[in-house]
This record gives structure tokens, C-alpha cells and sequence, in this order.
């Protein structure tokens, strides 16, 4: 099948060398948004020494890592990863890209956004596709829930908190729960 759309992306996250729960549980999701869009799921991956932890994502339902792999990036740096991301997400041009609602994803979802001139929807608790296969972000709000759309500019991003979207199952992949404050 032919692709219309670029792929959903997760940025992956890692932390002493093990990939983070809500990675894993964001690539679920992606894996139901891909599917319906008829594209792919991908997820960029930054750190050292962590090429098994890449190869480990395609078992969760990752159709491409990108692998940055480099001692310089073996803890989050703001500028660095942005710097990556941004330029991959230029070239690659993905459709949705999910961030965990983490220290990291905090930090980085708006300074990837900014560069890419694109909206950003933080610590989303649902996300579905429209009629028009638009990504409708969901936030809670006054009681009730409230859906953000990004209709023009791609990538469509979100954070999205541990825990929103279900487990996946671990197998042999090396997980770390992370504090999310």
C-alpha cells in the first residue's frame, strides 16, 4: 500500500541505557493511528550503547528506529535532541509525532514544535482520528474533555502522560519507569 501520509513517530526515550514505559505505550497507540492512516510507525531513538533496546522496539510494533547512538547523547541534552529530531523530522516529514509527558518531553515537544512551526498539544489523554483522518488531541477541561486539532501544519504533535494508553507487553525488552514531575 502506498503512503498519502508520512508516519506517526514516536520519540523514544531512554534512561540509563533502558527504554522508558510510556514509550512503549505510546508506540501502541501509534501502531492503531498508522493503521488506520495506512502508514507507518517509527520511532527515533537517542542514547549510548543502546543499539538492543533499538532492536528490541520492533517486537512492540515500530516499523523503523532511528537510532542515534553516541556517547554525547547518552543523557538528554535539549539542544542536541532538538537538533536531531528537527533536522530528521525535516527530511522524513512524519504525519503525528508522540512524546511522553515526561521531564524530557516536557522540554523537548515545544522546542521541536517552534523549529517545525507546527502546534503542540501537552499531556493529552486521548488520541483519535477524525472524519478527515485529523488527529484530534484530547485534554481534560472544565469538567469535561476538550479536542485539539492541528488541520494544516505537520507534524500533529502531543505529549501524552505514563499510563494514559495500556501496557504492552514486555518481551526481553528492558523497561524503566521514569518520575513523570
Amino acid at each position: 500500500m502506498e503512503n498519502s501520509k508520512g508516519p506517526v513517530w514516536v520519540i523514544g526515550e531512554q534512561v540509563d541505557g533502558q527504554v522508558v514505559t510510556v514509550t512503549l505505550q505510546l508506540i501502541g497507540q501509534a501502531r492503531k493511528l498508522a493503521s488506520q492512516l495506512g502508514t507507518t510507525v517509527e520511532v527515533v531513538l537517542l542514547g549510548d550503547n543502546i543499539e538492543e533496546q533499538a532492536r528490541n522496539i520492533f517486537s512492540f510494533g515500530a516499523d523503523r528506529v532511528y537510532l542515534g547512538n553516541a556517547p554525547v547523547l547518552d543523557q538528554y541534552q535539549s539542544e542536541i535532541y532538538t537538533d536531531i529530531i528537527v533536522k530528521l523530522a525535516k527530511e522524513k516529514e512524519p504525519e503525528i509525532m508522540l512524546l511522553g509527558s515526561t521531564h524530557m518531553g516536557r522540554e523537548l515537544a515545544p522546542l521541536v514544535a517552534a523549529r517545525l512551526q507546527t502546534g503542540l498539544t501537552a499531556h493529552c489523554i486521548d488520541l483519535v482520528l477524525n472524519h478527515e483522518n485529523i488527529l484530534e488531541q484530547k485534554i481534560p477541561a472544565y469538567g469535561g474533555l476538550i479536542s485539539i486539532i492541528c488541520p494544516e501544519k505537520r507534524p500533529q504533535m502531543a505529549t501524552v502522560a505514563k499510563g494514559v494508553f495500556p501496557e504492552i507487553p514486555m518481551a526481553g525488552l528492558k523497561l524503566k519507569s521514569w518520575p513523570e514531575n
